[in-house]
């Protein structure tokens, strides 16, 4: 909040701040027999509060003068987001990933060193896995080795504008989830095929059962 998400939520929720809550940092009341515009519009206001937060916070650091830096969690202790601004034209942000477990890690590197191929007009993406990249080298990680780090370098062409600014970084922000969803994606194709391939093989195997007689005969042809 003091990185101008606070300033950021005032100006939105304008009128419907209330002292926070015990536990919590930030609270909002609304009276739904009297709201000052449609309940959609006020639903998806409310969903997005943790995004805005994020956002804001981002947005002052890029605006920012150069070597500024902060972390945000995302999930975890070991899972956060990273910013930095270098210079009046570029900016870091780096992701710390915690893989769930080791096949988690294998797709999610595979999946992930597909971004570094480079797209015109994209920011630039690097991804390292089990080794913390230098600008981190003073956070202590647990459980390095299932951890894999996101760069990207944004340039001038990516925050200059305000409403680019902000497109690219609620994108940006969401880089965890739509990767873990991938993740999730892959396993599900991956068991769904293992599975139709065993059905598959279960099929061969019982057309190639030889059927016996049912009946038995003996040497005079009575039948049993």
């Amino acid at each position: 909040l003091e990185l101008g998400a606070a300033a950021y939520l005032s100006e939105l929720y304008t009128g419907h701040e209330i002292e926070a809550e015990s536990m919590f940092n930030y609270t909002v009341a609304f009276d739904v027999t009297a709201l000052d515009c449609e309940p959609e519009v006020l639903a998806e206001n409310l969903s997005m509060m943790r995004s805005h937060m994020v956002t804001s916070a981002l947005t002052s650091v890029i605006k920012a003068s150069p070597a500024d830096r902060i972390d945000i969690p995302i999930r975890s202790s070991s899972e956060r987001l990273f910013v930095k601004k270098d210079d009046d034209d570029r900016a870091t942000l780096i992701f710390s990933v915690e893989f769930g477990d080791a096949d988690d890690a294998i797709i999610g590197s595979v999946f992930l060193r597909e971004f570094k191929k480079n797209v015109a007009g994209a920011p630039s993406v690097d991804f390292m896995q089990g080794q913390v990249p230098g600008e981190l080298s003073s956070f202590n990680f647990r459980n390095v080795e299932n951890m894999g780090f996101v760069t990207f370098s944004l340039f001038g062409r990516h925050f200059n504008n305000d409403d680019k600014c902000k497109a690219t970084l609620d994108l940006l922000q969401q880089f965890r989830n739509y990767l873990q969803y991938h993740i999730k994606c892959a396993k599900s194709a991956l068991h769904t095929s293992m599975r139709n391939r065993v059905e598959l093989l279960l099929q061969v195997l019982n057309r190639a059962k030889q059927e016996l007689p049912s009946e038995k005969k003996t040497m005079s042809g009575k039948t049993f």
